[in-house]
């Protein structure tokens, strides 16, 4: 299996940058330990695809079947809730959808959202080869999970779809289709939640949402708060520390130094080193050993197609939200994406 010579020096990085964080941790713990199998299992996924794509390997298939398992389970768990804690602890409950094989809805969203992004990159970035799979995932995302992290995906992507479209296309007719089409997928969603279930937690988010405004709904609702916090947080500490590597087990620590600044608007705070943010991760703890590893990655981000680079966009913006670094299907899609940037 040959490397690529920018994902050895991305290896070569990330593995400064480990060590130093190590120096700049408070002690050897299980965080330091969780933070090396995290980066290696992403460079293995991501060195493994690359074998597989030289080996020209069609895995669209594979990826097919998993997709369905994943929803049949998560409809299996409708109607038998217990059945699905033989494989692990499930955080969901009253109001909440189902988990699937993942350990709440939000994971459950994640593998859909990240199962659709990877076909559409097996697919040569076209809707209409898997447009059935990707459609099934909406149904499961909307009615299955009943995620609000889910929900916001879905924004992500439809924003970042809409950015796409208005860019390359020039009548104007079809345009004002297009912005008729999503504002009524917008006004739909909540419709639909209100039919499968009257009060999801989701639907009460998305009502905040219309009513109290975006800002407002991140400092009353407790799980958006937290998770919105381990997404600023970090980046602030590490403009703050010069994007010197942070350390595995302070972030606690430094969010009681840095909190005061935004006057008390995060307050929901589970007191955890453990950093919910994929992008969070890489840049707090590695710092600029971790953002420069990505950047080497897609060196040539220019030359992707268009296609190509509204799919990472939306994808970068996605892992800045709670998805561990070792989540097999980032590294799998990063590599494809990648083989395109060689391809050209």
């Amino acid at each position: 299996m040959m490397l690529s010579r920018t994902l050895i020096y991305s290896i070569v990085l990330v593995t400064i940058g480990y060590f130093v964080a190590i120096l700049t941790s408070n002690s050897f713990s299980f965080l330091t330990l969780r933070a090396l199998y995290q980066f290696i299992s992403f460079f293995i996924f991501f060195a493994a695809t690359n074998s597989i794509i030289q080996r020209r390997y069609d895995i669209q298939p594979l990826v097919k079947i998993f997709n369905f398992i994943w929803i049949v389970a998560g409809v299996v768990e409708l109607r038998f809730p217990m059945f699905l804690d033989i494989f692990g602890k499930v955080r969901t409950g009253t109001g909440r959808g189902v988990t699937s094989f993942a350990p709440e809805p939000s994971f459950f969203v994640a593998f859909l959202i990240f199962s659709s992004a990877l076909l559409l990159v097996l697919d040569g970035y076209s809707f209409k080869k898997s447009k059935w799979v990707h459609l099934l995932n909406v149904i499961a995302l909307l009615l299955l999970a009943k995620s609000a992290i889910g929900m916001a995906y879905l924004s992500v992507i439809i924003i970042c779809y809409f950015g796409y479209l208005i860019l390359r296309l020039r009548p104007k007719k079809l345009g004002l289709y297009i912005i008729f089409g999503v504002a009524a997928l917008a006004a739909f969603i909540p419709v639909l939640l209100t039919m499968s279930q009257t009060d999801t937690r989701a639907l009460n988010l998305i009502l905040k949402l219309a009513t109290e405004g975006p800002l407002l709904l991140i400092k009353i609702d407790a799980s958006i708060n937290e998770r919105a916090a381990h997404v600023i947080l970090p980046i602030h500490a590490a403009i703050q520390n010069f994007f010197l590597p942070l350390g595995f087990d302070t972030f606690s620590e430094t969010r009681l130094e840095i909190q005061s600044f935004y006057n008390g608007f995060f307050w929901q705070d589970m007191n955890t080193d453990k950093i919910m943010s994929w992008m969070g991760d890489w840049i707090y703890t590695l710092g600029i050993f971790g953002i420069l590893g990505l950047v080497l990655i897609f060196v040539n981000f220019p030359k992707l197609p268009r296609e190509g680079k509204w799919t990472l966009t939306a994808v970068s913006i996605i892992l800045f939200s709670a998805i561990p670094v070792s989540f097999p299907l980032v590294g799998i899609l990063f590599a494809y994406i990648s083989s395109g940037l060689n391809e050209n």
